[in-house]
């Protein structure tokens, strides 16, 4: 027969280890939906940069890009200013100041 002291250790032994192995399985599936939710967001992102890089490759230039290109590295409003009139001068062929449809 088993004595007293024996079957409490043994009782005792088996519900630690009962719990202990709750404790183990529960941070594993802690650990594995925590993993799930980053890929799923890295996925996300990958795709959502997937759809940006197809859009930004399906607009096409318009017929300002290239005057806009220039205007764009300004360092000031004079600066500005000064690009812009020299655009003004060289589609302003007639020199009047005003823009005609030949022109």
């Amino acid at each position: 027969t088993i004595s007293k002291p024996q079957s409490l250790t043994s009782s005792f032994v088996l519900i630690v280890g009962v719990v202990l192995m709750n404790e183990v399985i529960a941070c594993l599936l802690n650990q594995f939906m925590t993993t799930m939710a980053e890929d799923k967001c890295k996925i996300a992102a990958t795709l959502r940069e997937e759809a940006a890089a197809a859009n930004v490759s399906a607009i096409r230039a318009g017929p300002l890009d290239p005057i806009l290109k220039k205007l764009l590295p300004y360092t000031s409003l004079d600066h500005l200013d000064h690009q812009i009139f020299q655009i003004w001068e060289l589609i302003d062929l007639d020199g009047d100041n005003s823009l005609s449809l030949q022109e």
